[in-house]
């Protein structure tokens, strides 16, 4: 499992079994959870604009619209 809290610390984001989880921090309400082949790591960017998902195959840069 990998865990990755946002700058702004509003949100985690974990990755697990080929699986990632999105949490608002307070409250810690699911946002999102989603099965990715191959899942392996996810974190919000620097400035938390994006949301970075890596795989053993591909990685993805997603932009961030949870607000």
């Amino acid at each position: 499992m990998q865990i990755h809290l946002s700058n702004n610390e509003k949100y985690v984001v974990l990755t697990y079994s080929e699986s990632i989880l999105i949490l608002r921090l307070d409250g810690l309400e699911q946002i999102l959870m989603e099965y990715i082949p191959y899942l392996c790591f996810a974190a919000f960017s620097a400035n938390d604009e994006y949301l970075l998902v890596g795989t053993w195959k591909n990685g993805f840069v997603l932009e961030n619209n949870l607000e």
